[in-house]
């Protein structure tokens, strides 16, 4: 068999991108309020620049790495299988489970390695259900102070709520569900959130505003490429991958079967009841929290104006390290 050689003109793909900053969103919890929750237990002088180079050093690190045991391990099974790259990548999402455990097996202690391994994907996979269960448990109990009290109980429910819901993935056809639920999961509609987020925090409070946050927290104000980027760069960028999603959409497929096209248009509403909270909250706390004495176009930018000043911030501040140091 004729080696697979690498194919440039997959860069010119725009899906290619898509799908490499899909990867990202993931891996790193953009969008997907994992790092706010986590954040919000910092203390106010802990210092986020460097967590965020830790992060994202320690992913690209870990994905890099695992680019090559994953091409490795696919350029095995090619050869052994005497098939092309491309039939061996459509096993889908149990590769790991295929691949991974034959190339085990040519090892020495095939069955102790075997256990790691199984352990590493356990382990894997509570690390993501902590992350995801601490960011909708965080966000509840925010709005509903009943669910702090009995944070417990309240876990132990959603818990229970999530096991009954993932029971689909589990049964014959569990492939097809997972398959299906990775393809609309996320996708335009995260990025669609990812970049509204960019627009509020940017232009709407203001880059200036998480300047001076920055600097009153860490001592220290981000060079002009932080702000470049914050403010233009990934705004930018996330509306064109959004763009060619929907230019150009993958159709769905499983192996050898096709889904059919009404479950395509039923993922495509699902996958947007993601960004349905966005204008919701905004026409409530148009009506709920206006002054309906003002006009309407003062009504509307009141709406786009940051609620806390420098100088409120600052006395929350010198609270939150008095408190801390006490």
């Amino acid at each position: 068999m004729n080696p697979t050689l690498p194919n440039e003109n997959e860069l010119k793909d725009p899906t290619v991108w898509y799908s490499a900053a899909n990867q990202i969103f993931f891996t790193l919890g953009s969008g997907l309020s994992v790092l706010t929750t986590y954040g919000s237990y910092n203390i106010s002088t802990n210092n986020c620049y460097y967590d965020a180079l830790i992060a994202v050093i320690a992913n690209f690190a870990a994905s890099f790495l695992a680019g090559f045991v994953v091409f490795s391990a696919l350029g095995h099974m090619s050869w052994r299988l005497n098939k092309s790259v491309e039939t061996v990548v459509n096993l889908g999402s149990s590769l790991s489970f295929i691949a991974y455990p034959e190339i085990l097996a040519t090892f020495k202690y095939p069955t102790f390695f075997s256990i790691l391994f199984f352990l590493m994907v356990i382990n894997l996979g509570l690390d993501s259900d902590f992350g995801g269960l601490e960011a909708m448990y965080t966000a509840l109990s925010d709005e509903y102070l009943l669910l702090r009290r009995h944070r417990k109980f309240g876990m132990f429910i959603m818990c229970c709520i999530l096991v009954i819901a993932c029971l689909p993935t589990v049964t014959n056809g569990g492939n097809y569900v997972v398959q299906y639920l990775d393809k609309f999961s996320t996708g335009p509609a995260l990025m669609f959130v990812v970049m509204m987020e960019a627009i509020a925090a940017s232009w709407v409070y203001g880059i200036n505003n998480i300047v001076y946050d920055i600097q009153l927290h860490l001592g220290f104000q981000p060079n002009y490429f932080f702000r470049f980027t914050w403010k233009i760069l990934c705004p930018v960028i996330v509306t064109l991958l959004i763009i060619f999603s929907l230019i150009s959409p993958d159709e769905l497929k499983y192996r050898n079967y096709l889904y059919p096209s009404w479950s395509i248009i039923f993922g495509w509403c699902f996958n947007m009841t993601l960004i349905l909270p966005i204008p919701i909250i905004i026409i409530y706390v148009f009506i709920r929290y206006s002054d309906s004495e003002k006009s309407l176009k003062e009504r509307i930018y009141s709406l786009f104006v940051p609620t806390i000043t420098k100088q409120r911030l600052k006395r929350q501040l010198e609270k939150r390290s008095t408190f801390v140091v006490s």
